[in-house]
């Protein structure tokens, strides 16, 4: 039974990740960044001659060289020599800084020796996010045409002096607020939830139960994903005094943090430039939590109505703008409905890109869908069952990324929900998008440590990548 309990929890926690993903404008923005980081490097590359190209692809794979290097002691960008290519000399800063910003958004951590970028890079890669939103992903934005790439580089930033993170004061130690320590502790919320409010109260023997559960919010308590919640006793000691409504309350907090106006939800020109703490989920998270205070206690934690009225308030008491339920921007009539179980021979590398928008364009589909998040525990065994009942039971029929396309297979393996199909475009997809990582800068072999043994260990997905590469870059020009 501990076994089955651990397999759950891990199930919810996961299964939160992508929700937090494809269910935010901050999760779909870090993919939009990642993706005008690949777009860039091809497009930027296919400008020189094939030959060119063919040397550099030779360079990463025979000599184990990558195209941008930095120096080990700064972390920056290694200066070039004089005779270098000016076109590869701008590919490297603008690929650079957009690894920067992501650090900065995802862990300041990463950045202490770095620093942060300036606003005006910053600013500069904002609109390449927005322009690949419209050129690559074919969404439209009359700002955007009318202002051009030059007027959204003003649209994020253009107020602010420097980028800054988030250090606390918690007992003896100072710690970084992070975006990915927000979206953990989020996913370890709803394990809570699961665990007290679940089913496993009603199937394990009380003492079973009571070990398993005192186990496991100690552990959570330790960790360092706890760093929000010991902020938001801090900031209201009162309202942890129902331990359900809080659970409630923190997550919800944490869902307006990662629900900033980002591209490709919003691609409207705002009426001044965003600010810095306006964007940033740690600072919006604090900014949240001082306005906690003036606004009234969630009422019941089982009603998406009562979620949907207690974020408003934090939205209307802190002043921060909130995105969350901005709907994904029209696309151009051009774009044929996508199917992801199809068998063909297309570009591979654009496949995960497409998953991630089909997903939040399936998401935003769902009525009342902060609930999921929020108290994810009463939407399948609680009250909020018998509203989410129907989706939660019917999601492949309905909605197929309603939830992560990864699976839990036999033996604690992972695999894929859907055809072998879907499962084969993805990995190759995947693997596609890390091979032009690692051109960009990984050195040695190519590394596949994050794919499943099977595949990590494969010397035929290793060949698809080397191919796969060659393709894109070399074979592959600019239209």
């Amino acid at each position: 039974m501990a076994g089955a309990l651990e397999f759950h929890l891990t199930h919810v926690h996961e299964n939160t990740h992508w929700f937090q993903h494809v269910g935010t404008t901050f999760g779909a923005f870090m993919d939009a960044l990642r993706s005008s980081q690949r777009h860039t490097l091809a497009r930027f590359l296919r400008e020189e001659p094939r030959a060119k190209r063919a040397d550099i692809v030779k360079a990463r794979l025979d000599g184990g060289r990558p195209l941008i290097e930095l120096d080990p002691a700064t972390q920056f960008l290694k200066a070039d020599g004089d005779d270098v290519n000016n076109n590869v000399v701008e590919l490297k800063h603008i690929w650079f800084a957009h690894q920067w910003l992501h650090a900065s958004f995802d862990d300041s951590r990463s950045t202490d020796g770095l620093g942060h970028p300036p606003t005006e890079t910053c600013g500069q890669v904002m609109a390449d996010v927005v322009l690949n939103c419209c050129e690559m992903f074919n969404f439209l934005s009359e700002d955007f045409r009318a202002a051009g790439h030059r007027g959204a580089r003003e649209w994020y930033f253009a107020e602010d002096p420097s980028l800054s993170e988030v250090l606390v004061n918690l007992g003896d130690r100072r710690h970084h607020l992070t975006s990915i320590g927000l979206m953990e502790c989020a996913a370890s919320l709803n394990e809570l939830q699961q665990l007290r409010y679940g089913v496993f109260p009603a199937v394990l023997s009380r003492q079973h139960y009571s070990a398993a559960a005192g186990a496991h919010v100690e552990a959570f308590l330790k960790s360092s994903y706890a760093l929000p919640f010991k902020l938001f006793a801090r900031a209201a000691p009162g309202h942890i005094d129902d331990w359900q409504v809080a659970l409630v309350e923190l997550n919800l907090i944490i869902y307006f943090s990662l629900n900033p106006p980002l591209p490709p939800r919003v691609l409207a020109m705002p009426r001044r430039s965003y600010r810095w703490f306006e964007i940033y989920p740690p600072h919006r998270f604090i900014l949240a939590l001082r306005a906690l205070g003036k606004v009234r206690q969630l009422g019941d934690p089982d009603s998406a109505g009562a979620m949907y009225e207690f974020l408003a308030a934090i939205a209307d008491e802190s002043s921060l703008p909130y995105a969350g339920d901005a709907l994904m921007p029209r696309r151009s009539p051009s774009v044929a409905d996508w199917d992801s179980y199809a068998d063909k021979d297309n570009h591979p590398w654009a496949i995960d890109d497409e998953l991630i928008v089909q997903a939040q364009l399936h998401i935003e589909r769902i009525p009342n869908r902060l609930a999921l998040l929020a108290n994810n525990s009463s939407c399948i065994t609680g009250p909020l069952s018998r509203e989410f009942a129907r989706w939660l039971i019917n999601f492949e029929a309905k909605f197929d990324f309603m939830s992560s396309p990864l699976e839990f297979l036999e033996h604690g393996e992972i695999g894929f929900a859907g055809s072998k199909a879907f499962g084969n475009n993805i990995v190759r997809s995947v693997a596609s998008t890390q091979s032009l990582f690692e051109l960009a800068c990984g050195s040695g072999a190519m590394i596949l440590d994050q794919f499943p043994e099977v595949v990590r260990d494969d010397q035929g997905m290793i060949e698809f990548m080397r191919r796969s590469l060659y393709r894109t870059i070399v074979e592959t020009d600019n239209l």
